[in-house]
């Protein structure tokens, strides 16, 4: 895959997917209501690759949206998304996608992706 969203560091990914599923649960927000901006985000975690990290929990939230059973076997008790699927989305080969282009399929193997967390 060229034009590749380079990897990310796992806590960036973490924290920023943790502060989302928390304004979200306050607000009493569902996904589809659900936009942080980028300044957000950089606030939340300054020193990351903000739009890499934003892609890549684009990602993760298109997997929980779409792929909610195979997940289910990757959350704690308490429903959180265990580590394994974290370190898998933050490091995973990803296509960069632009706005205003029309794509077919998903940005990465989503086999790969759930070999990975075995």
């Amino acid at each position: 895959m060229e034009n590749l969203v380079p990897p990310v560091q796992v806590n960036d990914l973490k924290t920023l997917w943790s502060h989302v599923q928390n304004i979200k649960r306050t607000m009493g927000f569902t996904d589809s209501q659900f936009v942080m901006g980028a300044g957000a985000m950089r606030a939340t975690c300054p020193d990351a690759d903000i739009e890499a990290v934003s892609s890549r929990l684009a990602m993760l939230r298109t997997l929980e949206a779409n792929f909610i059973t195979p997940l289910l076997r990757y959350r704690e008790g308490d429903g959180k998304l265990k580590d394994t699927v974290f370190e898998t989305a933050a490091t995973i080969p990803m296509s960069r996608r632009r706005a205003g282009t029309v794509h077919k399929g998903l940005p990465f193997d989503v086999e790969e992706f759930f070999s990975r967390l075995k």
